[in-house]
């Protein structure tokens, strides 16, 4: 595998060849800090311009267009990565190695078409793409109790910091503000002003390089480095709120912040740590409160690099909450006390290598890997391996007295 960067006047250029796949795949990504009010606007855009653009008037004719191209794949996202949003475009396609000459051109074109040549008219987005995705955001935001477990940890990371980017959804009172014009506005504000970074992954030539470059051009402007990262400190005075929701099952959410943390403990000490600690079945949560004393229905942990905090949730009957919590708080005591083998560490650091080397059999996590390098300063897989296999014990329970409680979020379930 090969990487080569290319700073061009308007956006940056990632090049990762290699023969690996039969695929190519081309993902374009524009980047901003975010603010409260982009995230339900970016939303709608990216429905919008799913929908239709001044070739393609209909989803059915993009749809003939992907079967034509052997069954491409291509999609338009908006996405939260801490301090910043990125609205991404990416489509993947099979290698005109083995299909016919032409098709590398013919797979760019329909993702110019869908992001850079929209149904616009007298500036304004075609009325009827922009009430569908209109309507599709409004479902989402209507929605989002149906899915309890991520509505409690989102509820929760509101409690520890309502103003932590991570908390910023979409809403109906900016949903009603948006019209087919001033979302046309905010459309070219992102096509001209935003960061912009292209990643294209496959056996690729200099020639479909060269191509690329001359079908996708914007407005100059100078790359800005951006911050993803939005590190939580926050402590609550109150430590748990409550709230309930028509549903069976309830569901308890603790988060976790943590002191000062050096590079090597945010992103490998804590693998281990999360790993020993609710990651996997073999974890202190899981053998305990769900095996051994039958509380949950499921448990588990997991960490937030951008957020730098741990969050521990579990389904559990409302009736066991107060136990399950302590069983919980004594776990994680346990684990500052160094109550695990050295067996678990190597477990995980087994397992943390294997996804490492398994990431590197899919074309969608090499471009998602080297998305990571570029904006949050991620490791080489080859790196991570080297760098997973230093952790000590000794490293996860100094990094384990770092983790303070902030908050508990517990969503009860109203329904017997």
């Amino acid at each position: 595998m090969n990487y080569k960067i290319e700073q061009l006047p308007s956006y940056n250029l990632h090049i990762i060849k290699t023969n690996k796949f039969k695929n190519v795949e081309v993902t374009i990504c524009f980047r901003r800090p975010i603010t409260k009010n982009e995230r339900t606007i970016r939303s709608v855009l990216v429905n919008t311009l799913l929908d239709t653009s001044k070739k393609y008037k209909t989803g059915r004719e993009i749809e003939i267009e992907t079967e034509e191209l052997y069954g491409s794949y291509i999609n338009i996202y908006s996405m939260n990565s801490g301090k910043c949003s990125i609205l991404g475009a990416t489509t993947t396609f099979l290698n005109e190695k083995y299909t016919e000459s032409g098709q590398f051109n013919r797979a760019i074109d329909l993702l110019y078409e869908l992001l850079l040549n929209p149904n616009v008219s007298n500036n304004k987005f075609n009325e009827k793409s922009f009430l569908l995705a209109k309507d599709i955001v409004k479902d989402a935001i209507k929605s989002r109790k149906d899915n309890p477990v991520e509505y409690a940890t989102n509820r929760l990371f509101e409690e520890i910091n309502p103003k932590n980017p991570i908390t910023f959804k979409t809403n109906l009172k900016d949903l009603n503000k948006i019209n087919e014009e001033n979302l046309y506005k905010y459309y070219l504000d992102v096509i001209n002003n935003d960061t912009i970074d292209i990643f294209v992954v496959g056996d690729v030539t200099d020639k479909m390089i060269k191509d690329l470059k001359k079908k996708f051009v914007f407005k100059k402007r100078a790359y800005q480095e951006l911050d993803h990262y939005t590190i939580e400190h926050n402590i609550c005075k109150e430590v748990i709120t409550k709230e309930s929701l028509p549903v069976k099952q309830s569901t308890i959410c603790l988060g976790y912040v943590f002191d000062e943390l050096s590079d090597f403990e945010s992103r490998y000490v804590m693998k281990i740590l999360n790993y020993i600690l609710g990651g996997s079945s073999d974890s202190l949560l899981f053998k305990t409160v769900r095996e051994k004393e039958s509380l949950c229905y499921g448990i588990s942990s997991s960490y937030g690099l951008l957020s730098g905090g741990l969050l521990i949730r579990a389904g559990i009957d409302k009736n066991n909450f107060n136990k399950t919590k302590k069983l919980i708080l004594q776990e994680v005591e346990n684990l500052k006390n160094g109550q695990f083998s050295l067996d678990e560490i190597k477990k995980g650091q087994t397992c943390y290598e294997n996804s490492c080397i398994n990431m590197q059999d899919s074309i969608g996590e090499i471009s998602s890997l080297y998305r990571s390098i570029c904006f949050i300063k991620s490791d080489t897989p080859e790196n991570r391996i080297k760098n997973i296999k230093k952790v000590k014990k000794d490293d996860v329970i100094k990094l384990a007295n770092k983790m303070h409680l902030s908050k508990i979020f517990f969503l009860e379930g109203s329904i017997k």
